[in-house]
């Protein structure tokens, strides 16, 4: 027999489930289309509900948008940032860490940098915003400058301008993936999206990076 508290935990996790369906099709219609062109329509369709159904959970296209955002940037890199381990490595050690997480979270969540893009392009970061604006994301952004600012105060970095350099390691690592569907027409032969290639990538970006930012005067 069901207990009441038994049929109320199946509920949420349905109900847990249905959310999660619907960021799951609605990423997807956006990486493709931006939020302009996405059409709940077509999320509905993918995820087997009813449009009155999106807008149970999400109040508008823009919320579940928003929504979208939230979890590609919160989600999917932004937690598995740890602050504390971060701590105790090098300056170095901790920017090659940052890097290579960077890289990993562009590979397995290929939706990511379309939107994004679609964001930037569409909206000039309007609903992005909101993301980048909370406290969340300014603690991350704050690990990575506090990481420059220390290899700089114990002299392994030279003098860096921290949002620049943090621009850079970013276009670094991301161009690989934002331009891939062109380039891949360039070396036709090499699959660039190979775990083996992206390891390559990873371990050219953090030498390059690295390169650009050690102190070498001292030395």
């Amino acid at each position: 027999m069901v207990t009441k508290a038994g049929k109320a935990a199946k509920q949420v996790r349905d109900a847990e489930a249905t959310r999660t369906a619907i960021l799951d099709a609605a990423e997807a219609e956006f990486a493709q289309y931006g939020l302009n062109a996405a059409k709940t329509e077509e999320i509905a369709a993918k995820t087997g509900v009813t449009k009155a159904m999106i807008y149970y959970y999400f109040k508008s296209k823009e919320d579940l948008y928003v929504a979208v955002l939230e979890r590609i940037f919160f989600g999917r890199y932004m937690d598995s940032i740890q602050p504390e381990e971060l701590e105790q490595l090098s300056p170095e050690e901790a920017l090659e860490k940052l890097i290579r997480r960077q890289i990993a979270t562009d590979f397995h969540h290929p939706h990511l940098n379309p939107i994004q893009i679609h964001e930037a392009l569409q909206n000039q970061g309007k609903y992005y915003k909101h993301v980048l604006s909370s406290d969340r994301a300014q603690q991350v952004f704050g690990i990575v400058t506090k990481i420059l600012e220390r290899g700089m105060a114990e002299g392994c970095f030279r003098k860096l301008h921290p949002q620049h350099t943090v621009m850079n390691i970013l276009g670094a690592c991301n161009f690989y993936f934002t331009a891939y569907e062109n380039f891949k027409y360039l070396w036709q032969e090499a699959p660039l999206l190979s775990p083996e290639m992206v390891e390559e990538h990873s371990q050219e970006v953090v030498n390059l990076i690295l390169a650009g930012v050690r102190n070498t005067k001292d030395k």
